[in-house]
């Protein structure tokens, strides 16, 4: 469902905060209820502006915390799709939490863990203790290769979701979805971004 009023209303929050009348608190605040509508454009456009700013800080995005041009292309191309009655129908992101990703996290503390305990048991052989440098050892060991097969599995499944969802949209015209859809858009607002 598109909702046209909602959109106007974000389109212009978005167009304030990029220009520097509304801080980054002000836009979350403000931006905060249509997080929850049914239009997808509008979660969408709210998460794409948090890329760019600190949300526990409140700031202009003027000065030193201004946008790059890259950026501002996107934004005028969001503010150029919230004016459209165009569905938003972009894959969400890959999901940027999971056990996976939460364990791969924890496993790089293992790896200094894993060190930690492997010195500890070389300190056990150099003082003549052999069992308790084997019985460190083996643990040692196991940290480091449970922790360096969690970070690399983690790599390689965000990289082939990332990929999967490369493959699916276009870049380059983002919000809309394809070329052929911005384009037309274009022709027929007279604008454009």
């Amino acid at each position: 469902m598109i909702d046209q009023a909602a959109r106007e209303q974000l389109r212009i929050a978005l167009s304030r905060l990029i220009d520097g009348e509304m801080t980054t608190r002000e836009f979350e605040e403000y931006s905060d209820e249509f997080r929850w509508l049914e239009d997808a454009a509008l979660p969408a456009a709210i998460e794409f502006a948090e890329r760019f700013f600190d949300t526990e800080a409140e700031y202009f995005l003027t000065g030193r915390n201004v946008v790059g041009e890259e950026a501002k292309q996107i934004f005028a191309r969001w503010n150029f799709f919230l004016k459209s009655n165009l569905a938003y129908g972009w894959p969400r992101l890959p999901n940027t939490f999971d056990l996976l990703r939460f364990l791969s996290g924890l496993a790089l503390l293992g790896i200094p863990a894993g060190i930690a305990v492997f010195i500890v048991s070389v300190l056990m052989f150099a003082q003549g203790d052999p069992t308790w440098g084997f019985k460190l050892l083996i643990p040692a060991a196991l940290i480091e290769i449970i922790s360096i097969g969690l970070i690399v599995a983690e790599a390689k499944r965000s990289t082939a979701e990332m990929n999967e969802f490369r493959r699916a949209v276009d870049f380059d015209v983002w919000p809309f979805l394809t070329l052929s859809e911005y384009e037309t858009f274009q022709m027929f607002d007279g604008s454009g971004a």
